[in-house]
């Protein structure tokens, strides 16, 4: 395939369980221009046989490709598919969710009408069962349209959802600001927010193209000092960051992130007075921060009333356990 529009880089690590139904559901949406790069990162399971045997006509018209590394995580698998994708924007995919079968007819006229470098839309979160059946998550309160990203920058940020399923992005940005190369916790949220602090366009479609598969037994859900080592991290990284002023909301979510893995895990090295004196910083040099969710809210407003509250509660729920 020559230059495509649009290439859909897809990780792959030990995915057999639901892999079939995710590329089933890319090889409906697929529209000519297009292609999917599937990364797997070491399985240890049936994913590349499964993905060889069942879709061979997809390699033969040279929509699909396959890659092989050795287990790296999905940050750095995301980065090989980009690598070597041939497509001027490129988009993600998680190997156990389902992609709208007008995914690509959405995507498509906006960028190629539009001079654009991202487009965002929303997605819908299911338990697994009915990938048609959940809650919206949305990316974005700003109606659909193109904008300057400055414009609806404070917008994003104050949602907070940085999937980077709900976006499809010109590719020269991706590779400017790469995921991790490292295997680290929330490799999305260090580094889609990063993008997003750059002078770029934006097309915002109000549409839900991604079903996200809702698992119990992710790391999302099951933390581990890990995880709270990488939200500090970043934490500290951005908060000593003035590119654009959004950065304090970013600033004040990672520090409602990191109270809640201290207080869970009970991790003692990171100090809560430490914690709150980035908030307290803020509150310095911004007054009236409007937009924030109530929980930010009541974070940036009161912050050590906020982690007496967050303390309490975590208390309980190991009292009820």
């Amino acid at each position: 395939m020559s230059e495509a529009l649009i290439s859909l880089v897809i990780p792959v690590y030990n995915a057999e369980m639901h892999l079939k139904e995710c590329l089933d559901s890319v090889c409906v949406a697929i529209r000519p221009g297009c292609e999917v790069v599937l990364v797997d990162d070491g399985s240890t399971d049936d994913s590349s046989n499964l993905i060889e045997a069942n879709y061979s006509s997809m390699f033969d018209d040279e929509v699909f490709k396959l890659i092989k590394i050795s287990n790296s995580g999905p940050g750095q698998a995301r980065n090989v598919g980009v690598s070597a994708s041939k497509g001027r924007y490129v988009g993600f995919l998680d190997s156990d969710d389902v992609i709208h079968e007008r995914y690509f007819d959405y995507i498509l006229p906006v960028i190629e009408n539009c001079e654009i470098d991202i487009v965002q839309f929303h997605l819908l979160r299911f338990d697994g069962v009915d990938s048609n059946d959940g809650e919206i998550i949305v990316s974005h309160k700003s109606p659909s349209g193109r904008y300057q990203l400055k414009e609806v920058r404070k917008d994003i940020f104050c949602v907070g959802k940085w999937f980077p399923c709900t976006r499809v992005f010109r590719r020269k940005l991706i590779l400017e600001c790469p995921f991790p190369t490292k295997k680290v916790f929330y490799e999305d949220l260090v580094t889609i927010p990063l993008v997003f602090m750059r002078d770029c366009t934006i097309g915002l479609l109000d549409l839900a193209l991604i079903s996200y598969r809702d698992n119990p037994k992710g790391t999302t859900r099951n933390h581990s000092y890990a995880h709270v080592w990488t939200a500090y991290d970043f934490l500290l990284d951005v908060s000593a960051r003035r590119d654009v002023p959004e950065v304090d909301i970013l600033s004040i979510q990672l520090v409602r992130m990191v109270l809640f893995f201290k207080f869970e895990l009970g991790v003692r090295e990171i100090k809560l007075r430490d914690v709150l004196a980035i908030v307290q910083n803020i509150r310095k040099r911004n007054r009236d921060i409007v937009g924030l969710g109530k929980y930010d809210r009541l974070l940036y407003r009161f912050p050590y009333f906020y982690a007496m509250l967050d303390w309490g509660r975590h208390r309980l729920r190991l009292a009820v356990k």
